[in-house]
C-alpha cells in the first residue's frame, strides 16, 4: 500500500469564516461563506482544536498514534484526508 501523500507545509484553521461548537464528543462546524455544516468525529474534534495553532501534519499524526490504538499509516491516512477535507471547503490556511 502507497504511503499517504502528508504535505511538510504547517496549516491552521480559517477561523474567521466558521462558527463552531462542541457537542458531547463531536464538533459542529458552520461555515459561514458556504452555509454547509460539517460534523466531526471525535478523533476530528481532537485533530480540530490542534488546528487553532498552526501545525505540521506529522504532529497530528503524532497525536493519533498517542491517542488512538492505530498503525502509523492508518493515522498518516486519517489526518491526509481530514486535511484534505478542510481544505476542498477552503477552511484551512497557510500560516505565513
Amino acid at each position: 500500500m502507497s504511503q499517504p501523500v502528508l504535505q511538510r507545509r504547517t496549516v491552521a484553521l480559517q477561523r474567521d469564516r466558521v462558527l463552531w461548537r462542541q457537542l458531547s464528543d463531536q464538533v459542529l462546524v458552520l461555515d459561514m461563506w458556504r452555509l454547509r455544516y460539517l460534523r466531526l468525529n471525535h478523533s476530528g474534534s481532537l485533530l480540530w482544536h490542534l488546528l487553532a495553532e498552526p501545525r505540521q501534519p506529522c504532529e497530528l499524526v503524532e497525536v493519533l498514534l498517542d491517542t488512538y490504538d492505530v498503525s502509523r499509516e492508518e493515522a498518516a491516512d486519517d489526518v491526509a484526508a481530514f486535511l484534505a477535507e478542510l481544505r476542498v471547503r477552503g477552511l484551512l490556511r497557510d500560516p505565513a
